[in-house]
């Protein structure tokens, strides 16, 4: 049985996988440096990403890498050359542009396929809870994924008004750290095959 300490110190838990930098959170902050609005549409696709994955993760992605072990390493190519066009997408465009490359759609995908996912289904999960605590657990999830993703285009927009070089520097920063986790995400692939 779940106790009332186990859910917050899993949504601590939560608050803190949310704000260490990551695929969607590059997204956020260059989209957020080029002063593009919307941001809301931005925001409700992450969320809407998270939930979709968790429960994805949950319902299917366990008993099927259970299964197929090679499901996961083909999930982990399909997500870092997502990565590796996004990071290539945002290094070539200046921040304004990197905001038209992005929209909710990219980030979206990025959500779907972001590793965090699987931190919140397998590792987050308040295990053994009931449908009540599961539901209040998704529902402060949901309110954290917002809050952290406006955090991450205020952050941008905020450096973006800098100035153009800010601006910039925060897409290609953006795009350093797509193309990063896309390359971790390669590594984990070919290493047991080395």
């Amino acid at each position: 049985m779940t106790t009332a300490f186990d859910l917050v110190a899993s949504l601590g838990g939560a608050a803190v996988v949310l704000a260490v930098p990551g695929p969607t959170n590059a997204l956020l902050a260059a989209v957020g440096a080029g002063h593009r609005r919307g941001a809301a549409a931005l925001i409700g696709a992450v969320v809407l990403g998270y939930a979709v994955s968790i429960g994805v993760l949950r319902l299917v992605g366990g008993p099927l890498v259970e299964a197929l072990p090679a499901a996961s390493a083909l999930m982990r190519v399909l997500l870092a050359g997502w990565l590796v066009f996004l990071g290539c997408c945002l290094w070539r465009r200046l921040p304004s542009g990197a905001s038209r490359a992005v929209g909710p759609r990219e980030v979206l995908v990025a959500t779907l396929l972001n590793p965090k996912g699987a931190v919140f289904a397998f590792v987050l999960w308040p295990q053994g809870a009931r449908a009540a605590e599961v539901a209040g657990w998704g529902a402060g999830v949901a309110v954290l994924v917002a809050a952290v993703s406006f955090g991450w285009v205020e952050t941008g927009r905020r450096l973006g008004q800098l100035g153009a070089r800010q601006g910039l520097a925060v897409a290609r920063v953006a795009a350093l750290v797509l193309i990063a986790f896309a390359l971790v995400l390669g590594a984990g692939v070919l290493s047991p095959l080395v």
